[in-house]
């Protein structure tokens, strides 16, 4: 399983990620996949709501 944690730091504007794998992907390929499929759900949630409105 793959996991990732999102820490502050004491800067305002830093934080930590770390993410953790089985070795089967890289931990950027986990970060792009997951930017990729967050973008995907966005634009249906848009697409949703501009429906709705209609």
């Amino acid at each position: 399983s793959n996991i990732a944690v999102l820490l502050d730091t004491k800067k305002e504007d830093e934080h930590i990620l770390t993410v953790e794998t089985t070795g089967a992907l890289k931990p950027g390929e986990i970060i792009i996949g997951g930017i990729n499929e967050l973008t995907k759900r966005l634009e249906e949630f848009k697409e949703t709501l501009t429906n709705f409105k209609e």
